[in-house]
């Protein structure tokens, strides 16, 4: 700490901005020129008298910051005929007597204490959060259940309750709700009627009526008392300091301060709250404050600091650059070849970035960056847009896998431009650069597009009555260099999935897991998948990972079956990509808005516009929405499209072989649609149940992003279920379904479920089946079958079952549909469950199994550039067991631009933010060992290249111990028989992470993703990709003279025979890559620092269905060193040598310079470079030599 003094007494004020860095002194001190530093002993203090230093008659003059504190009591004795005093930590070193400074007593208390407190005003992160106080996911009926809840706004927090849903009732109904405080715990008593499959999610209110929601965590009813899973380390306040928001509605404005400690024993007071403190004595907490005067007061081992907290109602941070270049090249081989070549050049780059808050409650974040070029065309650059720029900036593949120090980087101002606005005030903004158009709320018109442009988003401030905003509008506007592709991949059972594409847009995909109906192609449900939650995704090899695996099909609830599930389960991605024709002339642009007529009809209306230079699409719709309950409503829909829609591509082998679907749209269609569902309990009446009612018609020629429709088609469907007892439940599905030229499907099933003793059930169920289908003959005709399911459910934790059904009649070409089966559900764990089921009949065998792991607040497992590969659970199925509903996904982030990329890997969620890792406090330790599983066997539906048989498994394991080691895999197999050979084929893949955390100055960090398929009929239709990294990374804390960071990288891809390149082409080579680079510093002196790096890489490539590669290999070793000479003065130089091994060439080069420091913001330099090399292995175009003068201004 540094203290201000002026000679002459004034009114002072004292500022305790609490902000991380250093306050700054302004002093000016004169001495004696000499030219040499004699007689000086750095160890000593004070100096001795004869010390002369080489820089001793240069000024050095420092602003005074904003955090330097000026105090009231003056300097002692001496200071009126001295004019200066300086003093460390009170005690006099030079000058006039120290005076007396009250606050940094205070300070020394909380050093002594191991005391910090943080103040950050411009990104006020918000953490919310529940847990169970134990950590347990399962209760045995009538035992004590204790939540536990957090969240770091309280101001802000009206109301707050934990609510209990019952997941496995129809429309997952609420068991409870449970009022809590915002920080405290509450109990609940488990029920022991009623499902025992449950979940819990903390929801908290603002006084308007908004509400924030956490990720529901899994809650289940066990018999037995299961013995509590390991964990890392004791429980010390489960969930605490760590965020897991779903929803997020309320506004929060002010600044966040942070309090952490160590050494403080076990009781520690902060702002009158009790905060907990883990078992090595440290702790944090942070709370958003409004704007004003706070005192932050901080009790702990018996003595108290109390800091004055300041929070501004506008605060800004800004930072920038600019940079000119003069030069004269002396001397270039390229002089004859460049017809447009000058010996003189003039190059400059003007770059920066703004965040802000104003007074009015907007923030503003703001970035430009002209690029490096010549002078003349700075301004007129801030035009160009190149959406390869992003891939370039943020793809963490391209950085070190780890670099030791546990940093978080995100591009808070993303742009494929050269230029970023956004202006923001709650959940209102208007952007200019990289933005979604999600536009959601309808069903035919949902659209998201990653785009480069302009986008307004307004939310009115007032919420209706269920917390939905009372009017929204969106607009935006475009002119992409891109073009969108939509892929449809089948489940699998596995988890890698080939793009059709490779080289596509960083940032643009959108992926969504559908169940649909086969037949009919109504889409049952939609959930939309994050990146580095639900997948990871390699945008230059087209290859997308699922944290797990998903299936080919997914059961509708009914109780006849054939074996496979009724419904297709499809990955679809959405995305965008760059052609390699030239440029595009097209635009995008289009909104929607919404209104709240009254407090439960709602009204919206959707316009969209897309240009791709060859077609232009629009597309309109209105609808309606009429809210009876929390569940039950009416909404209706009509929309029209006008243009030939973008085709899409199918697969039914995850991307291994592609079919392109030609584009079915061209002039104007309709569509139309109707739902509704109704709770019979919300209407008023005692039993449980519901009625759902739903009708679509859809025009040839309808055609948007998501859809293509050839010919007219029309749906009408009915869905019930009702208690009609407490021991009977009634069900009824029935639906049907005509499309213009023939194909037509009448269906419906009626169903009974019996309670016979409390541990035993019959289900009884009807079906009939009418359809007609006119490519496939032999699945036209009509069939009634019966099924019967017996069940017994001696215990909470085991149900077995056998199941037989038989076909009553038949005609026409359908066969019958006899088929014997039986199956168990048990639990092995408080948190591991096991399911399967075996069946055979007429229409051939069928096998489930699926090994469960239920996540609690403790499942933290993510290493490398994956996560977990064995979440599941309320909120992470990829496909759930309540008739097809997919329970996956959810956007979970506090900002629509920031994506955050841990240095080990993905966070758990995103962007979920844990606080107290980030200050090496464990409240909420991990579990030690995770486990999942997985085996199908059935039927795959294929309409376009045939049906065929496919078995597949899967298991998955994690493992986080007490010391400093982690690790995860994924191992994955599938085998594929179709009609002949064309869909036979064999398919591994596995995943990998391990990390080595020996302390904190170093770790080890691998990682690895592999898949390999052959097919029988020719070895030209393989496919393989392995991408293996290692990162290593040697950052000492204490001592920072030895930096080093290591990265190596091996990379086999032979894509899909059907995927597209870069360049536009199929049937893409078979790719072998490695890379390997080493960089590190080291300290000679205190103002001589060496630094050097060497890089390696190899490329071989062999066209596909050979073994004849083409090699590309190079070596590049850098060493620079940099030497700070004197005070203001800096010298560098720098050597480089490239080896290409292909061409047998060593080129050579360096380059010397002289920068001379102007203040704290500008310096100059004068070098001299020659050679021929770059410091990019893929970038040899350093051909020149010759004199320059650098110029460059920072603020």
């Amino acid at each position: 700490m540094t203290e201000r003094f002026d000679a002459e007494p004034r009114k002072t004020r004292r500022r305790a901005r609490l902000l991380a860095s250093t306050a700054l002194l302004s002093l000016t001190v004169s001495a004696v020129s000499v030219s040499a530093q004699t007689a000086c002993q750095d160890n000593l203090l004070p100096q001795p008298e004869e010390c002369r230093r080489a820089n001793g008659d240069i000024a050095v003059e420092m602003p005074v910051g904003e955090n330097a504190e000026t105090v009231e009591t003056a300097p002692g004795t001496g200071f009126s005929s001295l004019g200066f005093s300086i003093s460390i930590e009170g005690q006099t070193v030079a000058g006039a007597l120290a005076p007396a400074t009250p606050q940094r007593t205070t300070d020394r208390q909380a050093a002594a204490a191991d005391i910090d407190v943080r103040y950050d005003g411009l990104i006020p992160a918000t953490i919310l959060n529940v847990s169970t106080s134990d950590l347990r996911a399962s209760y045995q009926a009538g035992e004590t259940v204790t939540f536990r809840a957090s969240a770091n706004y309280p101001a802000w927090i009206d109301r707050a309750e934990i609510i209990v849903y019952d997941m496995a009732a129809p429309g997952r109904g609420i068991v409870a709700r449970i009022p809590t405080a915002p920080n405290g715990e509450t109990e609940w008593t488990m029920p022991e009627d009623g499902s025992g499959e449950l979940a819990y999610a903390l929801r908290v209110y603002d006084s308007a009526g908004r509400y924030d929601e956490t990720v529901a965590l899994d809650l289940v009813r066990t018999s037995a008392a299961f013995e509590t899973h390991a964990t890392t380390g004791p429980v010390t306040a489960a969930g605490e300091a760590e965020d897991r928001t779903r929803r997020k509605t309320i506004p929060v404005r002010g600044g966040q301060v942070t309090i952490s400690g160590g050494n403080v024993g076990t009781a520690v007071e902060v702002m009158g709250e009790t905060v907990p403190v883990d078992p090595d004595g440290r702790f944090v907490i942070s709370r958003i404050l409004p704007p004003g005067d706070h005192v932050v007061t901080v009790k702990a081992n018996g003595g108290s600091v109390v800091r004055d907290v300041n929070i501004p109602v506008s605060d800004w941070f800004y930072v920038g650059i600019a940079d000119l270049t003069l030069g004269k090249r002396l001397d270039d081989d390229l002089i004859e070849a460049d017809p447009d070549y000058e010996d003189t050049y003039v190059d400059g780059r003007l770059a920066g970035y703004a965040k802000g808050t104003t007074a009015a409650g907007y923030t503003i974040t703001g970035s430009i960056d002209t690029g490096e070029g010549p002078i003349e065309d700075a301004f007129r650059r801030l035009g160009d847009r190149d959406p390869r720029r992003v891939i370039e900036r943020m793809d963490p593949s391209n950085l070190y896998p780890t670099y030791g120090d546990d940093s978080t980087s995100y591009d808070d101002a993303p742009t494929s431009g050269r230029f970023y606005l956004k202006v923001a005030k709650e959940a209102s903004s208007l952007t200019w650069g990289d933005f979604k158009s999600n536009i959601d709320g309808t069903t035919f018109l949902r659209q998201s597009r990653g785009l480069y442009g302009a986008e307004l988003r307004y939310v009115t401030p007032s919420v209706t009555t269920n917390g939905d905003p009372r009017a929204t509008v969106t607009l935006y506007a475009a002119q992409p260099d891109t073009l969108p592709q939509r892929d449809i991949l089948r489940g699998t059972g596995g988890s890698v999935y080939f793009l059709s594409r490779q080289d596509i847009n960083i940032g643009s995909e959108t992926i969504t897991v559908e169940t649909i109906d086969p037949v009919t192609g109504r889409v049952v449900s939609r959930a939309t998948l994050t990146e580095g939650v639900d997948y990871q995704i390699n945008y230059l090899q087209g290859v997308l990972i699922l944290t797990r695996p998903l299936g080919s099909s997914v059961d509708d609830g009914g109780l006849v079956t054939d074996g496979s599930g009724s419904l297709d389960a499809n990955l679809v991605a959405q995305y965008e990509y760059t052609p390699t024709g030239g440029s595009l002339d097209g635009s995008s642009f289009g909104g929607r808005a919404t209104i709240a007529a009254t407090e439960r009809l709602t009204f919206g209306v959707t316009a969209l516009s897309e240009t791709t230079g060859a077609a232009d699409q629009r597309m309109t719709g209105v609808d309606v929405r009429y809210a009876l309950g929390e569940t039950s409503f009416i909404e209706a829909e009509i929309a029209q499209t006008d243009g030939p829609g973008i085709g899409r591509a199918f697969s039914t082998d995850g991307g291994l072989t592609i079919t392109s679907d030609g584009i079915a749209g061209g002039g104007k269609a309709q569509a139309y649609r109707f739902d509704s569902r109704f709770d019979l309990v919300e209407l008023g009446l005692s039993r449980p149940g519901f009625v759902q009612l739903y009708g679509e018609r859809k025009d040839a020629g309808f055609s948007t992003l998501t859809e293509d429709i050839a010919e007219d088609q029309t749906l009408l469907g009915l869905k019930s279920e009702v208690e009609v007892s407490d021991r009977l439940t009634f069900g009824l599905d029935a639906e049907t379904f005509d499309k213009d030229g023939g194909d037509r499907k009448d269906s419906a099933e009626l169903r009974l479920t019996y309670d016979l003793t409390p541990v035993w059930s019959v289900e009884a169920g009807l079906a009939y089946l009418d359809q007609r289908i006119l490519a496939e003959p032999e699945d036209t005709g009509r069939r009634t079958d019966l099924g019967l399911r017996l069940n017994y459910q001696p215990s909470d934790d085991l149900l077995l079952y056998v199941f037989g059904q038989s076909t009553l009649s038949t005609s026409g070409g359908i066969g019958r549909n006899d088929r014997l089966g039986v199956g168990f559900d048990t639990r092995l764990s408080e948190k591991l469950s096991l399911s399967g089921e075996v069946s055979d009949g007429d229409k051939g065998a069928g096998a489930k199994a699926k090994l469960s792991y239920r996540p609690t607040a403790d499942n933290e497992v993510y290493l490398g550039y994956t996560l977990d590969p064995t979440r599941t659970g309320a909120a992470y199925e990829l496909v759930g067991r309540d008739r097809g509903k997919i329970v996956m996904g959810g956007r979970y982030k506090y900002s629509d631009s920031v994506s955050t990329w841990t240095e080990s890997g993905w966070d758990l969620y995103g962007e979920r933010r844990s606080l107290a890792r980030t200050y090496g406090v464990t409240y909420t330790p991990d579990a030690r060992w995770t486990f999942s599983g997985g085996i199908e066997s059935g039927t795959v539906r294929d309409s376009v290249n045939g049906d065929f048989d496919r078995d597949a498994v899967s298991l998955g394991m994690a493992y986080k111990g007490d010391g400093p080691v982690s690790a995860r895999a994924r191992l994955e197999y599938r085998t594929e028989d179709g009609e002949g050979l064309p869909q036979d084929r064999e398919t591994w893949a596995l995943s990998g992470g391990f990390e080595y955390k020996v302390n904190d100055n170093w770790r080890v960090l691998a990682n690895l993703d592999a898949l390999k398929s052959t097919s029988d009929q020719d070895s030209f239709l393989d496919g393989e990709y392995v991408e293996a990294s290692l990162g290593y990374a040697y950052r000492p804390v204490d001592n920072e003279r030895l930096n080093l960071l290591m990265r190596y990288t091996y990379l086999r891809d032979l894509p899909g025979a059907d995927q597209v390149s870069a360049n536009g082409t199929t049937e893409g080579p078979l790719q072998v890559s490695h890379v390997f680079s080493i960089d590190g510093n080291y300290d000679l002196s205190s103002r001589l620092t060496l630094g050097a790096k060497y890089g390696f890489r190899t490329s071989r490539i062999a066209e596909r269905g050979t073994d004849l590669f083409d090699d590309n290999s190079a070596h590049l070793g850098i060493v620079r060193l940099d030497w700070n000479v004197v005070h203001k003065w800096d010298l560098l130089a720098e050597g480089r040598v490239l080896v290409t091994e292909g061409v047998a060439t060593t080129d050579t080069g360096a380059l010397l310079a002289l920068y001379r420091h102007f203040g704290n913001n500008a310096k100059v330099g004068l070098g001299y470079e020659w050679g021929e090399v770059s410091d990019d292995l893929t970038d040899i175009d350093y051909t020149s030599s010759g004199l320059f003068l650098n110029l460059i201004a920072k603020f």
